[in-house]
């Protein structure tokens, strides 16, 4: 085998670890949200609205909640997050693949699935965008 072979072949190998790496933390990160999700008994009062009822925006910090077009953007958003990859976060922003919402803007849940909300903006400079979030940020 040559020299070029050897490096390709070992630089394949780190890709591949990398990417085990970067899954398997994933999916840690995503287990850890599940079991907080669900076994939350934290102060904040919290009820899970159901698609159809109106509810609110609500950030612990009070600024704004990032939102994503559709699950798939969510995914993407979720891996820049982890990556700390600020120019990728950046990148889905201006594609128009994730948007802002300001904490306290008025919602209808429009869709559910695991430990997330798709809801449609009421009110503010996004208003009727939908968007999928963290179910617990969606409250009555």
């Amino acid at each position: 085998m040559t020299e070029e072979k050897k490096e390709s072949a070992i630089k394949k190998q780190r890709k591949l670890i990398n990417c085990g790496i970067i899954l398997f933390s994933m999916l840690v990160g995503f287990a850890y949200l599940l079991m907080n999700n669900c076994s939350d008994n934290s102060s904040k009062s919290f009820e899970s609205l159901g698609t159809g009822e109106m509810g609110r925006l609500v950030s612990e910090g009070g600024g704004t909640i990032t939102l994503a077009i559709d699950k798939e953007a969510l995914k993407e958003m979720i891996k820049t997050v982890l990556a700390k990859d600020r120019p990728g976060f950046n990148e889905l922003y201006y594609a128009g693949k994730i948007f802002y919402v300001d904490s306290n803007t008025r919602v209808n849940v429009i869709d559910r699935a695991v430990g997330l909300s798709r809801v449609r903006i009421l009110e503010g400079p996004q208003k009727d965008n939908a968007g999928w979030c963290d179910y617990k940020d969606v409250v009555k």
